[in-house]
């Protein structure tokens, strides 16, 4: 059976003040759909891995007491560590007691810079800083990483590789796992975007597999690539920047 690996970013419980400025009112999902979905999911028999990006502080309330209960519940948390410690972020030992309680620490750079096109230097501090960062505040080896905006070239994944990652989540939907040609043992690994947007129904019908579901949003996510490769990648993302100001200041 295909295992869905879907991807969070905060899960708003409170109106607490977050210091991070990629945070978006767009991909946070209210504590009580949180919980619902895992209501959905403890009842279905499907495969699901749960994966956080970003690092929010939320992790501890929301998803915590969660491993704590079930063990065998596959979490991952992505962390962009230069904003560990910030307000409404994971400090460094909440992020030794998720890890302590079964969930898997992974870095999300160090700024949140888009990976592709980086120069060298710019690899060693957004890909090997994080993983030396997260490696002493957890005391154990850090081997995966999710992208940023879900972008990257060759040279991030060799580079990625290199330095001892052996998976790198993205933001492509899917189901299939690849595999990076040269690098049997660094994996690229799809997720599915749960965000503010995503209603209990759209949710339902995911962790059915249904068809026409997943088709729409492998469609969405197409036509955001298309809008990139049209723009560019300033052009996209300054248009991406606008939209998020536009929400903030709507929240």
């Amino acid at each position: 059976m295909a295992e869905l690996i879907l991807m969070y970013h905060n899960i708003a419980g409170n109106t607490a003040r977050i210091d991070f400025n990629e945070w978006s009112p767009v991909y946070d999902v209210a504590a009580t759909d949180f919980e619902n979905q895992m209501t959905q999911i403890a009842e279905s028999d499907h495969q699901v891995e749960l994966t956080f990006d970003d690092g929010y502080a939320s992790m501890v309330e929301s998803v915590l007491p969660m491993v704590q209960n079930d063990p065998s519940l596959r979490c991952h948390c992505f962390v962009t560590t230069d904003a560990i410690g910030r307000a409404g972020m994971l400090t460094a030992p909440e992020l030794r007691q998720l890890a302590e309680h079964g969930v898997q620490i992974g870095t999300h750079s160090h700024t949140h810079t888009f990976l592709q096109n980086l120069s060298a230097h710019g690899l060693q501090d957004e890909i090997l800083q994080p993983k030396n960062i997260l490696e002493q505040a957890i005391g154990s080896a850090v081997t995966s990483m999710s992208l940023p905006g879900g972008r990257y070239d060759q040279r991030t994944l060799q580079f990625a590789a290199k330095v001892g990652y052996h998976q790198v989540y993205t933001s492509r939907p899917g189901f299939k796992k690849q595999s990076l040609p040269g690098h049997a043992k660094l994996d690229l690994l799809p997720r599915w975007s749960i965000d503010a947007g995503t209603s209990a129904k759209d949710f339902s019908r995911l962790l059915r597999f249904d068809l026409a579901a997943v088709a729409q949003r492998k469609w969405r996510y197409h036509l955001g690539q298309s809008a990139r490769f049209i723009l560019g990648q300033n052009g996209y993302h300054r248009l991406w920047r606008q939209v998020r100001n536009n929400e903030r200041e709507a929240s």
